[in-house]
């Protein structure tokens, strides 16, 4: 009996159990497990079946309606050996959801996480934080300040380094590159539009900005593939270009500036913008009353468009020149001793070139000479006074000799032969009655100009007038020309030629007449060489033309050396070489105390093409000195 008491006991405790759950614990579609998995039908719990070996088998539990006994959110719904607590959400569906509990995943934090941000663990109690890199919405990366390091770097559109960029092996940019303050790339960098580096770039292997091909023939400005080999032409045109300057310009930007006339490619220094290098030909112009010194507008042309002075156009030009530049002077007085150096020509030249003024019309009224060995070329022409064109430019209009200039040595009046007599060599053909002529006078005149240094400055058409020094050319000066150019200076040198300086060729230098009462009219000095044909120097008080000191100078086709009042030398020699030519015309030295004069080793041979008038004697060598004159 004892032992039924006992065992009614446990039962009646048992079934209250289950009545307390049923009234006070128990809603619908819960579940309650004892081995059995059961499930609350509002009425009693129902069994569910339970899985093989023991284990519970959950499958039943999938399509319970949970949604539709109004439960919300996550609630627990099993726990087994072996995993993590289950819950079942509002679908039906068993699931983990994510720290913080609530919704449908989304991750929570206390602050507010930037839009676009890659994020990072913290360590703290909220897991996360915003890292302040970013990615957006087409997959562009920026680090807005940080550093990017890695082994390899592979993006597909823009990549931002605010800070460093350091690839320890290959980076492939699809898009721009932009790194604030250095960049090392261990192996290759390929970037497929615009490469920006605000400090230092370090490549190990091969840096490549567009992947295209390069076509055999250069194309300038090509805008398809495969891209132009001409690079500089196109990496130029990249640039800022304009004809007016930046309002604004920071340190080091770089601007095309590119008036009518000329490209100029510019930095700033900080204070001033600095030409670098010209692009294809400069032509530029100067006007001394019209003009006005301002790159941005003036130069490109004449009167008001031009500069006003020489200077400032020769400071326009870049320290490098991509093609020819030339400077057209207005026929005015320019009160400037210029100076031109340190500007590289390449294969390129500047020529500075000024305005010849006509002086009157011709009409030959008889034959004239062509020009042979002593007899210098002339025209015939009545209405003159004496020698009232001597010592300008003579160009034939018209017939066999037209476009020919010659200086004019001298011109009779109507009671003599009424002949104009002309420097230089024989005309290409005799000048003929009603042949046309036009004389000219320079009309560009500028105080003086000091070449230094420089290759290939030409002279044309210009006047100088000086006390001293007036043409100057120095410093290894090479392959620089003289052509219809007047110099008269009161003082020391006319034209000076020093310092392994080379001015003109066998063929070149034509029409230059030098006019000086001070010391000497053309010295040539210190290793230097100089060429004229066409020549006339007149009234130097010592000598006509000096050359000394290891130099040459070479006289050919009708120069004219006049002492007029008996200068001491005409062609004066000291320790130096000289070579008197005449193609068709003789050199004509007369009027000087000594012709020729060799001293100190000096040599000057063919002195057979010179004529000689009116000097003391002719010809004189210093034997002691061995000079020597042939």
């Amino acid at each position: 009996m004892k032992r039924l008491f006992l065992i009614i006991v446990s039962l009646i405790s048992i079934l209250s159990l289950l009545a307390s759950c049923t009234a006070n614990d128990a809603w619908q579609d819960d579940f309650y497990t004892t081995g059995t998995i059961y499930s609350w039908n509002g009425t009693a719990f129902v069994p569910l079946g339970t899985g093989g070996g023991g284990t519970n088998d959950h499958s039943a539990l999938i399509n319970l309606d949970y949604a539709s006994a109004g439960h919300t959110g996550f609630e627990p719904a099993i726990l087994y050996p072996g995993n993590p607590l289950q819950y079942l959400d509002g679908t039906g569906n068993f699931s983990i959801p994510a720290g913080g509990g609530g919704g449908t995943g989304n991750v929570t934090s206390n602050a507010n996480i930037t839009d676009h941000s890659v994020t990072r663990g913290d360590g703290g109690a909220l897991g996360i934080q915003d890292s302040g890199v970013t990615i957006d919405d087409t997959d562009n990366l920026n680090t807005n300040g940080g550093d990017v390091t890695g082994f390899d770097v592979n993006a597909t559109n823009d990549l931002n380094a605010g800070n460093n960029l350091d690839v320890t092996d290959d980076a492939d940019i699809g898009g721009n590159l932009e790194v604030t303050t250095w960049a090392i790339i261990g192996d290759n960098l390929t970037v497929g539009d615009n490469l920006t580096v605000t400090g230092t770039i370090t490549e190990g292997g091969n840096g490549v900005l567009n992947t295209g091909d390069v076509d055999d023939t250069p194309v300038n400005g090509a805008t398809t593939d495969p891209i132009s080999s001409n690079w500089a032409y196109d990496h130029i045109n990249e640039y800022a270009t304009g004809s007016t300057f930046p309002v604004s310009p920071w340190t080091g930007e770089m601007f095309l500036h590119s008036p009518t006339g000329r490209k100029i490619l510019y930095t700033y220094s900080g204070t001033v913008w600095q030409p670098i290098i010209s692009i294809g030909s400069m032509t530029l112009y100067v006007d001394k009353t019209d003009g006005t010194d301002d790159r941005d507008h003036h130069g490109t042309g004449v009167d008001a468009s031009a500069f006003k002075t020489v200077q400032y156009a020769i400071d326009t030009i870049p320290s490098t020149i991509g093609g020819n530049v030339t400077i057209y002077i207005n026929a005015e007085t320019y009160s400037e001793s210029l100076t031109i150096g340190g500007i590289n020509t390449g294969a390129s030249s500047i020529t500075i070139i000024g305005t010849l003024t006509l002086h009157d019309n011709i009409t030959m009224d008889g034959n004239g000479v062509q020009g042979t060995t002593s007899t210098q070329a002339s025209i015939h022409e009545h209405g003159m006074t004496l020698n009232h064109y001597q010592n300008q430019l003579l160009k034939f209009t018209s017939g066999s000799n037209n476009g020919l200039y010659r200086i004019i040595d001298s011109n009779s009046n109507d009671a003599g032969t009424a002949n104009i007599i002309l420097c230089g060599r024989a005309l290409t053909a005799q000048p003929l009655t009603n042949d046309t002529a036009s004389v000219y006078d320079w009309g560009t005149i500028i105080t003086s100009i000091s070449i230094s240094g420089m290759h290939s400055v030409k002279l044309q058409d210009l006047a100088f007038s000086h006390s001293n020094y007036v043409v100057s050319f120095s410093d290894s000066c090479q392959g620089c020309d003289l052509t219809r150019v007047s110099i008269a200076g009161s003082s020391n040198y006319g034209l000076f030629v020093g310092n392994n300086s080379i001015v003109g060729a066998a063929t070149s230098n034509p029409e230059v007449i030098v006019k000086v009462s001070g010391v000497i009219g053309i010295q040539v000095t210190a290793g230097s060489s100089a060429y004229f044909m066409g020549l006339k120097v007149v009234s130097a008080t010592w000598w006509q033309v000096q050359c000394d000191t290891n130099s040459f100078i070479f006289l050919a086709g009708g120069c004219v050396l006049d002492g007029t009042n008996k200068a001491p030398h005409g062609f004066f020699l000291q320790s130096a070489i000289s070579n008197c030519w005449a193609p068709d015309v003789y050199n004509f030295i007369r009027n000087c105390n000594y012709g020729v004069y060799a001293t100190f080793g000096a040599e000057v041979s063919n002195t057979a093409y010179n004529s000689y008038t009116n000097n003391n004697t002719n010809e004189s060598a210093v034997a002691a000195s061995y000079s020597y004159i042939d």
